[in-house]
């Protein structure tokens, strides 16, 4: 009678050193990110929100963020109005092209944002990097293109990673290649495209459209 008794305690200690441990795992896992989303000519404070504690230069709290003008063009007409060609502006793109290694890109959509440093102190050493500003649609995805965000922003040396004076403003052009082989641009415009400027804890998402 005795070991039954032992026997039945021994697995109700078990059951609740289980159940506590369900318990503690659910309460310590990482939540997925809250959303929130900013239209253009909003103002997005990127705050203490980051992508990556690893990524180099990422350090944008008191930094502000506003889309000014998006637009979807075709490539030639987007290269004509900046007085470039694919041969200046994206050598490693057309060779990728040439060797079928890459669809060719003959769409651009050009996203212009106006950033702000409010608060930062941290210039020259640390701000925003632009590493991880994608942008993203249902079911697809393109980062800057960075051949040719260097020959719009050559303030920038083409680093993706800047700071801005505490207390200025800088106007910057973001560059995505698209693909019309991969996605249609009214397939795309469908499908909710936006840029997203961080990841954690709040994932803050700009519409383009």
């Amino acid at each position: 009678m005795k070991k039954r008794v032992f026997a039945v305690l021994a697995v109700m200690l078990a059951l609740f050193a289980c159940a506590g441990r369900i318990a503690y795992v659910n309460g310590t896992a990482e939540k997925a990110p809250k959303t929130s989303y900013y239209v253009k000519g909003e103002e997005l404070s990127i705050g203490k929100n980051i992508f990556d504690k690893y990524i180099d230069g990422e350090q944008a709290d008191g930094y502000y963020v506003i889309l000014t003008n998006a637009k979807l063009v075709p490539i030639e007409e987007f290269l004509q109005e900046y007085k470039l060609t694919k041969e200046k502006a994206m050598p490693k793109a057309l060779r990728a092209e040439k060797e079928n290694t890459m669809p060719a890109v003959d769409y651009i959509y050009e996203v212009k944002i106006h950033v702000t440093n409010k608060t930062n102190a941290l210039v020259g050493k640390a701000g925003i990097n632009l590493m991880r500003w994608d942008l993203l649609a249902t079911d697809f995805s393109v980062q800057i293109q960075q051949e040719l965000y260097t020959c719009l922003n050559p303030f920038a040396k083409g680093s993706l990673t800047f700071s801005v004076k505490k207390g200025a403003s800088r106007d910057f052009i973001l560059p995505y290649g698209i693909c019309s082989s991969v996605i249609s641009p009214e397939k795309l415009k469908q499908r909710n495209p936006s840029v997203i400027i961080s990841e954690y804890p709040v994932r803050k998402m700009i519409k383009l459209v």
